[in-house]
């Protein structure tokens, strides 16, 4: 956004001095600003689409990772030593998409069984990455997370 409003000012100014000096009607000087903005809103958008194809690379990982493993359940029974209560911490996880940029850090966090939770946050704060995690769609650069005391 501040790239755009640089750009636009300096069209502005070089526009200005060519209108002064009778090279350049008023007209084509908003005319081009116009121009000039309309440009940046595909830009904009491009760069838009990339930061979420690469915020879908781990996504794009772990499918690939589900997909080509080979370990497969033919038959049996599965039976808890414990049943499941549905406890849930999250305990000092950090994660990051990309190296360097952080999305969450320490992140701590206990849910009993049976509470209900909302998230609430600007974008980009961590919110889908919680679930991410949760469901082991993204891994955590460190930390753990716990259902009912055992690490998933």
């Amino acid at each position: 956004m501040a790239f755009s409003t640089i750009i636009i000012v300096l069209v502005l100014a070089v526009g200005a001095f060519d209108v002064m000096k009778g090279e350049m009607a008023t007209g084509v000087l908003f005319s081009m600003t116009i121009y000039v903005q309309r440009l940046y809103g595909p830009i904009i958008e491009i760069g838009d689409l990339f930061v979420r194809f690469k915020n879908s690379t781990p996504i794009i990982d772990k499918i690939y990772e589900l997909y080509s493993n080979s370990n497969e359940v033919i038959s049996g029974n599965v039976t808890l030593s414990t049943p499941l209560k549905g406890d849930i911490e999250f305990r000092n996880i950090s994660f990051s998409y990309t190296e360097g940029t952080e999305v969450l850090k320490d992140f701590n966090l206990r849910v009993k069984s049976g509470s209900i939770l909302g998230i609430v946050g600007k974008n980009g704060s961590g919110k889908t990455t919680i679930g991410r995690l949760l469901t082991r769609v993204c891994s955590p650069t460190s930390g753990k997370i716990l259902i009912d005391g055992i690490n998933i």
